[in-house]
C-alpha cells in the first residue's frame, strides 16, 4: 500500500525533472478543489491525489467536473503507477 503523501512527493518530483511546475493548490472558502495544480509541456492541469482505498467525495467530483467542463485536464491518482501513465500521456500529447 502506498501513502498518499509518498504518492504525492513522486508525482511532483516526476513533473520537475521534466522542467515542470507542482505546486500545492488551496482555495480558501471553496471545498474540494483538487490538491495540485502543475504546468508540463505547455499543458495546465490539475491532479486529486487519493490513497488506494480513497474515493472521491461528492463536491470533489463536482469541482472536477466544473474543471472538466472548462477543459481543464484533471487527473485522479491513487498511486506511483497512476503518475506514470499519466506522465506519459501528457507526452504523447505534446507530440500530437
Amino acid at each position: 500500500m502506498e501513502y498518499e503523501r509518498d504518492v504525492e512527493k513522486y508525482l511532483k518530483e516526476r513533473i520537475e525533472a521534466k522542467g515542470g511546475l507542482c505546486w500545492k493548490f488551496t482555495s480558501p472558502g471553496m471545498q474540494g478543489v483538487p490538491d495540485r495544480w502543475c504546468t508540463l509541456y505547455g499543458i495546465q492541469f490539475f491532479v486529486e491525489l487519493k490513497r488506494d482505498s480513497g474515493r472521491l467525495s461528492k463536491v470533489q467530483k463536482y469541482q472536477i467536473q466544473q474543471l472538466q467542463h472548462q477543459n481543464v485536464p484533471v487527473f485522479v491518482i491513487w498511486n506511483k503507477e497512476m503518475v506514470d501513465r499519466m506522465m506519459c500521456a501528457l507526452r504523447f500529447r505534446r507530440e500530437v
